[in-house]
């Protein structure tokens, strides 16, 4: 089954037209003009030949029904539309931004529920006299002028010289081919994967994008395309996409955003994916602070995320945590407090840089669940100060822990959006999470100057710190009490003196303020 293009009336008699104009023989041609728009009339279509194109014939051919719309404000005022093209035996859907300054993004899941041949999803021309292909092979990035002999199954960015001598740029994903399988999660099929064929013709190039041959399962694609979406002589160009091209262990898919799944989450096995509540690849690109993908690739991305936003106002963790669940009999749909507040601090982050509104409702709406949470889920220590628990989960035994990392996060991202909003009790919860910190500061320091990572409501000790994440929460939070209260403050002082004493004893790089000279 192939999508086709829809050649408009208007597209059909200037190609008759043309072909007279060669023809010798003028009366024939007038004969085959009248007989083709005889034909024409008599059949009430104008669907012939393969591949949509471009054009509001484009994204609504070959059965295509648009099922919702809504603009974005703010940067890019993107017209998004969710399409579907239901078959028999299947489910196709897509999803389109079209952007201000002429830029797009497309993604296309297709469910398939039985065997299915090779597909043709989609057939982009490529108006272009030239391109150059550039991917990264794990190791090193490639460069292809030209037409490439095949296209590698990793996120493909191309560099075109349109016919009229502007440029433009297409960053394109993997058909990626999944098995569905329990608590949201996906097991990847690298032999299911679909191909991307890239074809010369008269007038340039044209892609065309074709699921693979399998039983039932579920493939999907993404693709941007704009003027300028990545400038590849700046210097950190090359190592910001191959960490965040989403491919390998980083996926993009139509619901969200994925990972490689670790051996404690369950299911688990080779090849799976867990549908993750914050996507960190949105946030590093928006932290690069560089324009074009690096900027409309998240604005997608988190107006997804918003959308994953439960009643409650938090985007549940659907696998099966093991420790989780043999610790506090936690199971699936659970609340982590850290990758929520993460998710919040990535949309409050969009809607500074970018002004989309939707994006900071979004902050907003999880900063109310998130102060209502900290209030009826937490254990004092001193008089006021609140340690708030990790997780929850309804009905179950939610007496966990406070890790030192989540509640410096919470209390970052809760004065913050108090500074974006005004709102007082986002700073009132802050202000007793800040004070849950320094009321039990030497319970979070070790002999080694390390830090412990956790404590119960008993005040034991759980866990592991990580190497630098909470050095480098504990340092937002010291700037965001400099903003908020003009002064920072000495127990914080204190456990990041430890912490950098124990780094640099153990060699350990990567957080905020390293340098190796």
């Amino acid at each position: 089954m192939c999508a086709r293009k829809v050649w408009t009336l208007q597209e059909i008699l200037a190609k008759i037209i043309q072909n007279i104009t060669k023809d010798r023989c003028f009366w024939a041609g007038k004969l085959l003009l009248l007989l083709t728009v005889a034909c024409l009339l008599c059949s009430g279509s104008a669907e012939l030949g393969e591949g949509p194109r471009m054009g509001e014939e484009y994204w609504l051919s070959a059965g295509w029904q648009q099922q919702s719309s809504y603009t974005l404000s703010g940067y890019g005022a993107a017209e998004v539309r969710e399409l579907t093209r239901p078959e028999q035996g299947e489910s196709l859907q897509r999803r389109i931004y079209d952007f201000a300054d002429g830029s797009f993004f497309l993604q296309q899941r297709s469910i398939y529920s039985g065997a299915v041949a090779a597909d043709l999803l989609l057939e982009l021309p490529l108006d272009a006299q030239s391109l150059r292909l550039r991917y990264y092979d794990g190791a090193a990035w490639q460069n292809v002028n030209g037409l490439p002999e095949q296209l590698p199954l990793t996120t493909l960015f191309f560099d075109l010289t349109l016919n009229d001598g502007s440029r433009q740029q297409l960053i394109v994903s993997p058909v990626y081919a999944y098995e569905t399988r329990e608590n949201a999660s996906l097991r990847w099929r690298e032999d299911w994967c679909g191909t991307l064929q890239l074809l010369r013709e008269e007038s340039g190039y044209v892609l065309r994008i074709y699921s693979g041959t399998a039983e039932a399962h579920r493939c999907e694609f993404w693709l941007l395309r704009g003027a300028a979406l990545v400038d590849w002589q700046a210097a950190d160009a090359e190592a910001l996409w191959a960490r965040c091209a989403l491919a390998d262990s980083n996926r993009w898919c139509w619901d969200g955003y994925y990972y490689s799944t670790p051996s404690t989450y369950l299911p688990y096995g080779e090849d799976y994916f867990y549908s993750m509540p914050s996507p960190y690849i949105a946030a590093h690109l928006l932290q690069a602070d560089q324009p074009g993908a690096a900027e409309l690739l998240p604005l997608v991305m988190l107006d997804v995320m918003r959308g994953r936003l439960n009643e409650q106002g938090f985007v549940p963790m659907s696998t099966v945590s093991t420790w989780l669940h043999e610790a506090y009999g936690i199971g699936k749909n659970y609340y982590d407090t850290r990758w929520n507040t993460d998710l919040a601090e990535s949309w409050l982050l969009a809607y500074q840089r970018l002004g989309v509104t939707e994006l900071l409702d979004a902050a907003v709406r999880y900063a109310d669940f998130l102060t209502s949470y900290a209030e009826a889920h937490h254990f004092t220590v001193g008089e006021r100060g609140w340690l708030v628990y990790d997780y929850w989960q309804e009905g179950a035994d939610n007496a966990n822990h406070c890790s030192l990392n989540h509640q410096a996060a919470e209390a970052v991202f809760l004065y913050r959006i108090y500074r974006e909003t005004g709102a007082e009790e986002y700073a009132t919860c802050a202000d007793a999470l800040l004070m849950g910190i320094g009321s039990s500061l030497e319970l979070w320091r070790r002999a080694d100057k390390d830090l412990n990572y956790a404590l119960t409501p008993e005040l034991q000790v759980v866990g592991t710190d990580y190497p630098y994440l909470t050095y480098n929460d504990l340092l937002a939070l010291q700037a965001e009490l400099v903003e908020v209260l003009g002064a920072e403050s000495a127990g914080i002082n204190t456990l990041l003196g430890d912490k950098l004493i124990w780094m640099q004893r153990n060699g350990v790089t990567g957080y905020k303020g390293y340098s190796a000279e």
